[in-house]
């Protein structure tokens, strides 16, 4: 699914997937996924959310991952973090990314527990999300 909004998420970075995957992946708004309740067992975030710049835009499209996945499902977050790492291999541009505490503070905000959270390498983190 693509859930960027073009007026919204300008990155010429956005721009290269969207046409790349663009026979691969639909468009739908980040804050009405076209789902019923309840539909998904896992759902992957990868590498993705950190697009959302405002909070209120990031937690408003968790609140629709909680809405979507069942009770016993699971969602895998995976994101570079803005910190020492990151910042050692993409200088300033590890602003673009978000901080563990606003990943916490986004997913709680949400209702989403993080299950499991983990590094898969020093610069990627992954959390292990449940209703």
């Amino acid at each position: 699914m693509d859930i960027f909004a073009p007026a919204e998420m300008t990155e010429r970075s956005i721009a290269r997937a969207r046409a790349d995957a663009h026979s691969q992946s639909a468009a739908v708004r980040y804050d009405r996924l076209p789902f019923d309740g309840n539909e998904f067992d896992g759902i992957f975030i990868l590498f993705a959310a950190h697009e959302l710049r405002q909070p209120a835009a990031r937690r408003a499209f968790f609140n629709e991952v909680r809405r979507v996945l069942t009770s016993d499902g699971h969602a895998v977050l995976v994101e570079h973090l803005r910190d020492a790492a990151n910042f050692c291999v993409y200088g300033p541009g590890f602003m673009h990314f978000h901080s563990q505490q606003t990943w916490h503070a986004d997913l709680a905000a949400a209702n989403l527990r993080i299950d499991r959270e983990f590094s898969f390498t020093p610069f990627v983190r992954v959390f292990i999300l449940k209703k």
